[in-house]
């Protein structure tokens, strides 16, 4: 994603009394990488008075760099309780998660077991988001033995959500980018051979401890929200994986199929609402239950008809689907209607029926819900994507455009059959041009004109057999009397 370079000088307001060595270390607590190519150290003599004085000099002025927004990632294995099979030479466990990475045996910071079946394991005391993963071998005996191991990712209960296998020839470093992500507690390392591992790294997050646990929380008014939690992960271009909760308009986020898109709005956005989400494992994403996620063979469904064993679009296999309670709901918009959330495809929008497609009675139509959903929202996407930035929004965090968008297609919903065709009819009318203009603008009209036809056929076909219905009803009702 390009080059980004810092310059720059750092004042170290401390003194040191006969120093004749200096350690410098610099540390990045995320899962990038930086080279460094020029270090300099000016120091200077100075006499320490008796009583030191009550304020030091004021710094140097901060580093300039280009801007480079940190992804929300840390190691989450850093000096975290850890145990292995065995130990050989007094080398345990804690020796790969002391923050060194050195792989010189000498210098004290490689562990090493002994035997065969040997397994290495480290506890992040509580369930953590996992996106990164680097594992750090020996340098200066044995890189062979981490030739062939195997990397396991456990629930809280010690159950495998996650394990891959690496094969290689004496590597130095070996990384596991987990998309999508997992959410699990502990992280094992498995081999037939000895392990000698100066260092695992586990990059990722802890739920903030603002959320709230997964039960109900008593007395706290909840909301049922048609969004995701702030926990969740986006991928940002040339910035890489950020909160759901730090993203803003204009921020150009993964939609799928490796495209990038800008965020033209929030549906809703509310950080201090307490609302309740499905939690679907192991890829971690939470979502409220009326919010659409792409399915395997199903297409965009509400979240509360996926089930275990679904294969989420881009993501994995259902194993566990939790409901759990989270504070702060955000529903960002994109053109395409689509974003991929902690690696799964999802909907911008909510569904208002339980069902992948449109149902008018007992009919149900060859539309999806959310087709349906992202044509209703084109004069949206043109006004805030073309015309005005400025969105007006009420106390609770929902544009005023959704919600009232969202009450009107509620009230239409509830209408019998017959009502609801006559007044979709020239609603359709109005949205084809609408959809006309922004297709002519994106340059797709020959493939998303077509939906909109078929519906009208469908349509007009619907009404035209309820209107011949209902006029043979009344002749037989006429017969009779």
């Amino acid at each position: 994603n390009g080059w980004y370079h810092m310059t720059g000088t750092f004042s170290l307001d401390d003194t040191y009394e006969s120093a004749q060595r200096v350690l410098l270390r610099f540390w990045q607590p995320t899962a990038l990488d930086y080279i460094i190519d020029d270090v300099s150290i000016v120091s200077e003599k100075t006499e320490v008075p008796s009583t030191m004085p009550s304020q030091f000099p004021s710094p140097l002025p901060v580093p300039t760099y280009s801007p480079l927004p940190t992804p929300d990632l840390s190691n989450l294995a850093l000096l975290k309780p850890a145990e292995q099979s065995s130990i050989n030479h007094d080398s345990g466990p804690e020796k790969a998660v002391d923050g060194n990475t050195d792989g010189i045996w000498s210098n004290g910071s490689v562990m090493h077991t002994f035997g065969g079946n040997n397994f290495w394991v480290v506890n992040l005391l509580s369930p953590s988001y996992i996106s990164v993963i680097k594992v750090y071998n020996r340098l200066d005996f044995g890189q062979e033995y981490l030739n062939n191991f195997e990397l396991e990712i456990l629930n809280e209960k010690q159950e495998i959500l996650h394990s891959e296998v690496f094969n290689g020839n004496k590597p130095t470093v070996v990384e596991f980018s987990l998309r999508p992500i997992v959410i699990g507690q502990y992280v094992r390392i498995r081999s037939e051979t000895i392990l000698m591992l100066a260092e695992v790294e586990v990059y990722g997050w802890v739920p903030p401890s603002a959320e709230i646990p997964s039960t109900s929380p008593t007395g706290i008014p909840t909301k049922a929200g048609f969004c995701f939690s702030g926990g969740t992960q986006v991928f940002v271009e040339n910035t890489g994986p950020v909160l759901m909760k730090n993203l803003k308009v204009g921020d150009r986020i993964l939609t799928g199929n490796n495209k990038f898109q800008s965020i033209y709005s929030f549906g809703h956005r509310d950080e201090g609402s307490i609302a309740e989400f499905l939690q679907f494992l192991p890829s971690g994403l939470e979502i409220s239950k009326d919010h659409m996620v792409f399915v395997e063979r199903r297409g965009a469904i509400p979240a509360s008809l996926v089930i275990v064993g679904d294969q989420l679009v881009g993501g994995s296999t259902v194993s566990e689907i939790r409901s759990i309670y989270r504070r702060g709901v955000y529903a960002p918009f994109t053109i395409s209607g689509t974003l991929v959330v902690n690696g799964v495809t999802c909907s911008s929008y909510v569904a208002l029926q339980e069902s992948s497609r449109l149902r008018i009675g007992k009919w149900e139509s060859p539309f999806s819900l959310h087709w349906m959903s992202h044509a209703y929202l084109t004069p949206h996407r043109i006004w805030f994507s073309w015309v005005s930035e400025k969105e007006r929004v009420n106390d609770n965090g929902l544009s005023v455009w959704s919600e009232s968008s969202f009450r009107a297609a509620q009230w239409l919903l509830k209408q019998d059959p017959l009502r609801i065709l006559c007044l979709v009819t020239p609603l359709l009318l109005v949205l084809f041009l609408f959809v006309s203009l922004e297709m002519l603008i994106s340059g797709s009209i020959a493939l998303n004109g077509i939906p909109l036809l078929l519906f009208g056929f469908y349509a007009v076909r619907f009404v035209s057999r309820e209107t011949n219905r209902s006029k043979t009803k009344a002749r037989q009702h006429q017969y009779k009397q």
